[in-house]
């Protein structure tokens, strides 16, 4: 059983695509017995769709592109000359992070590369006394 809602939904979205499966099967069954075709267009639709949804799915589909995605906000940070910037500083040229984290005595700001993407690196900056010492553009 999991043990977070985060757990039940990536669950759901591992199995969701086995589940709309069986309705397009069903879809397909009922077609080739009528002349009805609406209901397996909404069905594949809604298939795609699951699939993409699908963690393992998009892995193999969205993982060069985080890869990527990382590498060009590392690029663009160490020609902005990052390291050194305050926070304020840092807000103005990424943005709000994702989220915050501390670390002992390291602030840690996460920005999500691909929003909607299960297993999606941060591009993360590092803070020691109120200024960025460090970058790393996958968390992985």
């Amino acid at each position: 059983m999991p043990s977070s809602f985060t757990e039940l939904i990536f669950l759901i979205a591992l199995f969701l695509p086995a589940l709309v499966a069986v309705f397009l099967v069903k879809a397909l069954i009922e077609r080739r017995q009528h002349s009805g075709n609406h209901k397996v267009k909404t069905w594949t639709v809604i298939m795609v769709l699951a699939f993409l949804w699908n963690p393992i799915a998009q892995a193999i589909i969205l993982e060069p592109l985080d890869n990527m995605r990382g590498a060009s906000i590392r690029n663009r940070a160490s020609a902005a000359g990052i390291i050194g910037m305050d926070e304020t500083q840092v807000r103005s040229f990424l943005g709000e992070p994702s989220r915050i984290r501390y670390y002992s005595d390291v602030l840690t700001w996460e920005y999500k590369q691909i929003p909607g993407y299960w297993f999606s690196s941060y591009f993360q900056v590092f803070f020691r006394s109120g200024v960025v010492y460090g970058i790393e553009a996958n968390d992985d």
